[in-house]
């Protein structure tokens, strides 16, 4: 049995984000970094991956200018449960360690998908 999860956040939270000046190079740094906390995760489980990756594909000028640009971040992570992919999208949320990670304050992905 599939489960569905509403991801969608809260249009004013949004409005809000999307108000912050983050350059679009820091939006991408945000979302690399939540992969490399999955490979530290990894590591620090006692499960190292052997062969840790990130895809990043942007979008040519073309494909932005015709409107059909798309950002993909992936990687070979272990990925989100479906409570942590709902606490994501949640303004003020972050299930990082204060000391070993960044991200204390469970924004950056909040803003840089916004």
């Amino acid at each position: 049995m599939d489960q569905v999860v509403d991801i969608t956040p809260s249009p004013r939270v949004l409005r809000m984000l999307g108000q912050i000046d983050f350059k679009p190079w820091q939006c991408l740094a945000e979302l690399i970094d939540n992969s490399i906390d999955s490979f530290i995760d990894q590591m620090q489980s006692g499960a190292p991956n052997p062969s840790p990756r990130i895809i990043i594909d942007i979008p040519s000028e073309n494909e932005l200018l015709n409107g059909n640009g798309k950002v993909s971040i992936k990687d070979n992570g272990t990925g989100m449960t479906l409570v942590q992919l709902e606490h994501a999208v949640r303004a003020g949320y972050s299930g990082n360690d204060p000391v070993e990670k960044m991200g204390l304050f469970g924004m950056g992905f909040n803003i840089s998908t916004a």
